[in-house]
């Protein structure tokens, strides 16, 4: 369990393990949507299986996701075991972790994940940050810094498009199948 959340922490902080100069170090770190919960343009309530693989190891989680235009709330669960709740109200994240859970895990980085993928291409390239693009090309979103692919996801089912995602962060090196379902 211990090396579960590991690698869920390296995988949700994307951590940089190469040497860049400080100036682009702050610059990729500091990427973070945190976009409005009503800028989703619609209401979700999904259960969710998820494999992260990093390191040539895969782990399996399970996730539940409510999205409405007041919050949007995530939950991680690992063998019936809430691991990590997270709240955004549009203005604060609010998270509550299991005490295995290391320090390291950034909400921001669980929230701009999940909006990178669910939010209409619209709202994202309203605000993201300088030197970030994305391109969106019908089932496959390309994230760009500084003209360099960060990470792509890509859409494996048509209608509709998030029933089966697969990111792949080709920066830090790990990768997400997202299988979703609809509660509602």
């Amino acid at each position: 369990m211990q090396r579960l959340i590991i690698l869920i922490a390296l995988w949700l902080t994307a951590c940089v393990t190469n040497s860049i100069s400080k100036m682009d170090n702050q610059a990729e770190n500091s990427f973070g949507l945190a976009l409005s919960p009503a800028s989703l343009q619609q209401t979700l309530q999904l259960s969710q299986q998820l494999t992260i693989t990093y390191n040539n190891q895969s782990h399996q989680l399970d996730g539940l996701l409510e999205a409405t235009p007041q919050y949007v709330q995530i939950a991680l669960v690992k063998f019936g075991r809430r691991i990590l709740t997270l709240h955004f109200d549009g203005n604060k994240i609010n998270v509550q972790k299991d005490a295995m859970v290391p320090q390291e895990i950034q909400p921001e980085q669980i929230l701009s994940d999940l909006q990178l993928a669910f939010w209409p291409y619209k709202s994202i390239v309203e605000k993201l940050p300088d030197n970030y693009t994305l391109v969106d090309e019908g089932n496959i979103r390309t994230l760009l810094f500084r003209n360099e692919v960060i990470s792509r996801i890509h859409y494996q089912s048509t209608e509709p498009h998030w029933q089966r995602i697969e990111l792949t962060n080709l920066k830090f090196k790990y990768s997400m199948n997202i299988i979703s379902q609809s509660v509602s």
